[in-house]
């Protein structure tokens, strides 16, 4: 008689791995990300406004690259020393703690969107 062969390895045996599924944000959703952000408005309507936001939301907004600091709409800081005038477009946490740090009257062209838990 055969005798019974275990797998006392555990080798070929899989725990089945939980899988979870991204939510899937709609159009308005993005949107509105967007604008809560940026302070800006894209055209539902135009391709490379919407070529853009689905850049912008997969690169910025998933990533957290922008989380906490966002520029309020319309502010603008011409910074002389790098020679490079920020918007909300080019604006990430660090440069935002790092001009405030420089200079504490830009704190005014900044919303705190998710405060750092102490």
């Amino acid at each position: 008689m055969a005798e019974e062969k275990t797998n006392t390895t555990g080798q070929g045996e899989s725990a089945a791995p939980v899988v979870v599924e991204p939510k899937v944000a709609t159009l308005q959703e993005k949107l509105d990300a967007y604008y809560a952000m940026t302070g800006l408005k894209l055209d539902p309507n135009c391709h490379m406004d919407m070529e853009y936001l689905s850049l912008w939301y997969e690169t910025k907004y998933l990533t957290k690259v922008v989380y906490r600091w966002a520029m309020k709409p319309g502010a603008r800081i011409v910074h002389y020393v790098d020679g490079v005038v920020y918007k909300s477009a080019n604006m990430t946490d660090e440069i935002a703690e790092r001009l405030m740090d420089e200079n504490p009257a830009y704190a005014d062209c900044f919303v705190e969107i998710n405060k750092e838990e102490n």
